[in-house]
């Protein structure tokens, strides 16, 4: 591959509850011939010396392991292209709005499954990407569950009601 990437992946590696989706999407970008240094949220304090191209994140850490200010001052001594892909509709944690609206500042690229706030917002780096499937785990048919469509993925108690 030509154009190779090395990229520090900033994201909740461990995550019982979705360390998946972190680790197809690592092992997806390694399979397209990038290199790609997974870094924990946590963490965040050892990666402004790592040379790369690109610094994906989702959350960033931000509210959890680190201050939005401070998250900011790491996204300007970051040289490298700054890019965001956040997987949940905003309408599900508005307080998550602000966030995203400063980040989206200091970032090259955002990706959002959230099509209807990147309209409304009118930000010329943020784009829409739905989020596909990766591994799928197999279960045992259910004949009285079986039917045409049917969801996939994980569903949060604030998504219930859509």
């Amino acid at each position: 591959m030509e154009n190779k990437l090395k990229i520090i992946y900033f994201a909740n590696f461990g995550n019982k509850g979705s360390n998946f989706v972190e680790e197809d999407i690592k092992s997806a970008l390694e399979e397209l011939g990038h290199e790609v240094i997974a870094v924990h949220e946590k963490d965040y304090k050892n990666i402004q010396n790592i040379k790369a191209d690109m610094f994906l994140f989702h959350k960033g850490g931000v509210g959890t392991y680190i201050s939005l200010q401070d998250f900011i001052v790491l996204l300007n001594h970051m040289t490298c292209k700054k890019v965001m892909w956040y997987f949940h509709p905003i309408k599900l944690f508005p307080e998550r709005e602000v966030e995203i609206e400063t980040i989206a500042q200091y970032i090259d690229y955002g990706f959002l499954v959230d099509d209807t706030w990147r309209r409304r917002h009118k930000f010329d780096n943020l784009y829409s990407l739905k989020e596909g499937i990766g591994t799928i785990y197999q279960g045992k048919l259910r004949e009285e569950l079986k039917c045409d469509i049917a969801f996939a993925g994980s569903l949060y108690e604030r998504g219930k009601s859509l």
